[in-house]
Protein backbone atom coordinates (compact mmCIF):
# COMPACT_ATOMS: atom_id res chain seq x y z
CA UNK A 1 0.00 0.00 0.00
CA UNK A 2 1.47 3.32 -1.10
CA UNK A 3 1.25 6.44 1.05
CA UNK A 4 -0.33 9.45 -0.64
CA UNK A 5 2.08 12.35 -0.05
CA UNK A 6 0.40 14.86 -2.33
CA UNK A 7 -1.78 16.56 0.31
CA UNK A 8 -1.21 19.95 1.98
CA UNK A 9 0.43 18.39 5.05
CA UNK A 10 3.22 16.82 3.03
CA UNK A 11 3.73 19.93 0.89
CA UNK A 12 4.09 22.08 4.00
CA UNK A 13 6.40 19.52 5.56
CA UNK A 14 8.68 19.48 2.50
CA UNK A 15 8.80 23.29 2.44
CA UNK A 16 9.65 23.42 6.15
CA UNK A 17 12.47 20.95 5.70
CA UNK A 18 13.95 22.84 2.74
CA UNK A 19 13.73 26.40 4.03
CA UNK A 20 15.37 27.82 7.13
CA UNK A 21 13.09 29.42 9.69
CA UNK A 22 12.23 33.00 8.87
CA UNK A 23 12.46 35.22 11.95
CA UNK A 24 9.33 37.06 12.97
CA UNK A 25 9.34 40.84 13.23
CA UNK A 26 8.99 40.47 17.01
CA UNK A 27 12.21 38.46 17.15
CA UNK A 28 14.05 41.06 15.06
CA UNK A 29 12.67 43.89 17.20
CA UNK A 30 13.74 42.14 20.40
CA UNK A 31 17.26 41.67 19.03
CA UNK A 32 17.48 45.38 18.17
CA UNK A 33 16.09 46.48 21.55
CA UNK A 34 18.62 44.34 23.41
CA UNK A 35 21.53 45.64 21.30
CA UNK A 36 20.38 49.26 21.77
CA UNK A 37 20.02 48.76 25.53
CA UNK A 38 23.56 47.35 25.65
CA UNK A 39 24.86 50.37 23.75
CA UNK A 40 22.99 52.75 26.05
CA UNK A 41 24.47 51.04 29.11
CA UNK A 42 27.99 51.16 27.62
CA UNK A 43 27.60 54.90 27.08
CA UNK A 44 26.10 55.57 30.50
CA UNK A 45 22.67 56.35 29.01
CA UNK A 46 20.75 53.73 30.95
CA UNK A 47 17.67 55.96 31.19
CA UNK A 48 17.03 55.96 27.43
CA UNK A 49 13.55 54.59 26.69
CA UNK A 50 13.74 52.28 23.70
CA UNK A 51 10.11 52.05 22.65
CA UNK A 52 7.89 52.32 19.60
CA UNK A 53 9.05 55.15 17.35
CA UNK A 54 12.54 55.27 18.91
CA UNK A 55 14.75 57.30 16.55
CA UNK A 56 18.37 56.14 16.47
CA UNK A 57 19.93 59.47 15.56
CA UNK A 58 17.61 61.97 17.25
CA UNK A 59 18.05 60.09 20.53
CA UNK A 60 21.81 60.59 20.36
CA UNK A 61 22.36 56.89 20.98
CA UNK A 62 23.72 56.16 17.50
CA UNK A 63 25.75 58.05 14.96
CA UNK A 64 26.31 56.78 11.41
CA UNK A 65 29.09 54.39 12.50
CA UNK A 66 26.98 53.06 15.36
CA UNK A 67 24.10 52.48 12.97
CA UNK A 68 26.35 50.54 10.58
CA UNK A 69 27.55 48.38 13.48
CA UNK A 70 23.96 47.72 14.60
CA UNK A 71 22.94 46.89 11.05
CA UNK A 72 25.91 44.56 10.55
CA UNK A 73 25.09 42.76 13.80
CA UNK A 74 21.46 42.31 12.70
CA UNK A 75 22.43 41.15 9.21
CA UNK A 76 24.78 38.55 10.68
CA UNK A 77 22.24 37.44 13.30
CA UNK A 78 19.47 36.89 10.76
CA UNK A 79 21.63 35.88 7.76
CA UNK A 80 20.33 38.65 5.54
CA UNK A 81 21.76 41.53 3.53
CA UNK A 82 19.73 44.70 3.19
CA UNK A 83 20.06 46.87 0.08
CA UNK A 84 19.35 50.41 1.23
CA UNK A 85 19.89 52.08 -2.13
CA UNK A 86 16.15 52.17 -2.91
CA UNK A 87 15.01 53.19 0.59
CA UNK A 88 14.39 56.57 2.15
CA UNK A 89 16.63 56.96 5.25
CA UNK A 90 13.57 57.84 7.33
CA UNK A 91 12.27 54.34 6.63
CA UNK A 92 15.04 52.70 8.64
CA UNK A 93 16.23 55.34 11.11
CA UNK A 94 13.69 54.27 13.74
CA UNK A 95 13.29 51.04 15.66
CA UNK A 96 10.01 50.30 13.88
CA UNK A 97 11.40 51.16 10.45
CA UNK A 98 14.54 49.06 10.77
CA UNK A 99 12.52 46.17 12.19
CA UNK A 100 10.18 46.29 9.18
CA UNK A 101 13.09 46.63 6.74
CA UNK A 102 14.90 43.61 8.19
CA UNK A 103 11.70 41.56 8.40
CA UNK A 104 10.96 42.28 4.74
CA UNK A 105 14.51 41.31 3.76
CA UNK A 106 14.19 37.96 5.55
CA UNK A 107 10.92 37.00 3.87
Amino acid sequence: MAIDRSGPFWGARRAAVRSPAVPAAAEIRQFLVVRLAELAAERGLGDVEIAEGFHFFDSGLLDSFGFINLLTDAEEEFSVEVDFTELDPEEFSTLDGLTATLAQATS
